[in-house]
């Protein structure tokens, strides 16, 4: 998110702000580093889904969120977000889950 934001802050009108090399410089650093670790992020999606375990859009984005360190907890997740219309689940890369 932080180097997507960069990004965007290096076009106008951004350009014209004020403090906008106070900006860059903090977004830059932000964007080498990530805030959390991973294992932190998955427990609060799992505390998240444990709350609302019906929640479609909660399982698709831990799913997401899972696919670079494990494929199959991240099929898992898509799985439990197919929609009940009965369309199929792809992972990111095309693979189709249902």
């Amino acid at each position: 998110m932080a180097a997507e934001m960069l990004n965007r802050l290096q076009e106008p009108p951004f350009t014209r702000q004020f403090n906008h090399a106070e900006q860059l410089l903090r977004l830059a650093a932000k964007a080498q580093r990530p805030d959390e670790a991973p294992n932190e992020t998955a427990a609060q999606y799992q505390f998240a889904i444990a709350r609302a375990p019906q929640d479609k859009m909660l399982h698709l984005r831990f799913g997401s969120f899972l696919f670079p360190y494990n494929r199959m907890a991240a099929a898992r997740e898509f799985a439990m977000a197919q929609p009940w219309d009965g369309y199929p689940v792809f992972l990111p890369d095309g693979t189709q889950v249902r």
